[in-house]
């Protein structure tokens, strides 16, 4: 059954009340930030039309060569979405990366003239996410030579963090370069139960760090699960923004975390690399929800 079929109230009618839960921020004098990435766009026009047709200020990571690759990246400009490259990177399980493709064996003239035909096959790029790339994300040399292309011409990258070995966001960071990490993978496992943890462990992050960054694909059941849930964020106050408006508020806090620093405040816990849960005396919104079976975020109907 399609799970807008479910019988979920309307979203206008939605209170904290009615979804009582750890995700609640209805009251929270600071809204939360998240940024959702929808990977892998071009191969499929159908699957990317209902994407760019979400709900919210999605971003869209268009993989360069593909079939439909320019047109939907057309159509979500045109829809006012913001547009990424899924840049195809060289991985560790010799993977085929597509045509394009980043590898350590190219020389760096070839490989920054891969990087920008990339870039220029995708129209309206803001930034740049990497396809695979679990190999090459390790290579401090070719990260650098991908950062100091981006920096000059005014791109943020986001590292997929598809190895815990990745030096993409410290070379970004050597670069001075625009640039932050997934936090969250919402559907490695496709199904309902699966994708609404993961999107309780985004919100989770978010709520630690104020802003949180997950990447998803156009499959149906992510479509399907984003379609019902985002009408209901603002109701929890939680905004979903473009990349580029998340990075804004990143350094926002960064400047915050600086200002209290001097003042000799301890300030909250900076955004860090996304490890394995620890144990806390507190439940987490995603713990309640793995022991109950029930987003917080819906009705227990919807979760059939």
């Amino acid at each position: 059954m399609l799970l807008w079929l479910t019988g979920l109230p309307d979203p206008a009618a939605v209170s904290a009340a009615e979804h009582p839960s750890a995700v609640s921020q209805a009251a929270a004098k600071q809204p939360l930030y998240i940024a959702i990435i929808i990977d892998d766009v071009g191969n499929n026009l159908a699957r990317g039309q209902r994407a760019v047709n979400l709900p919210a200020q999605v971003t869209y990571a268009v993989l360069p060569y593909t079939r439909f690759g320019a047109e939907l990246a057309e159509l979500a400009h045109a829809r006012g979405r913001e547009v990424m490259l899924h840049l195809p990177m060289e991985n560790t399980r010799d993977m085929s990366i597509g045509p394009g493709g980043l590898t350590e064996s190219l020389s760096k003239s070839d490989f920054r003239q891969a990087l920008q035909q990339a870039l220029n096959a995708i129209p309206h790029i803001k930034g740049v996410n990497n396809h695979m790339g679990s190999y090459l994300t390790q290579q401090t040399r070719q990260m650098g030579w991908v950062m100091e292309v981006l920096k000059d011409q005014g791109y943020y990258f986001i590292d997929s963090r598809t190895t815990p070995r990745t030096v993409a966001h410290q070379m970004a960071a050597i670069e001075g370069l625009e640039a932050s990490s997934r936090d969250v993978f919402l559907d490695n496992e496709q199904d309902f139960y699966h994708i609404d943890q993961a999107f309780n462990e985004l919100l989770d992050k978010a709520r630690k760090d104020g802003t949180a960054i997950a990447i998803g694909h156009p499959y149906r059941e992510t479509l399907e699960y984003l379609e019902l849930v985002l009408p209901l964020l603002a109701h929890q106050n939680i905004r979903v923004v473009p990349v580029s408006v998340l990075l804004e508020q990143e350094w926002v806090k960064r400047i915050q975390f600086a200002q209290q620093d001097s003042a000799g405040i301890h300030p909250a816990q900076k955004k860090q690399i996304p490890a394995e849960p620890s144990a806390t005396g507190k439940a987490s919104a995603s713990a309640k929800a793995r022991a109950t079976g029930v987003s917080p975020l819906l009705p227990a109907s919807s979760a059939q």
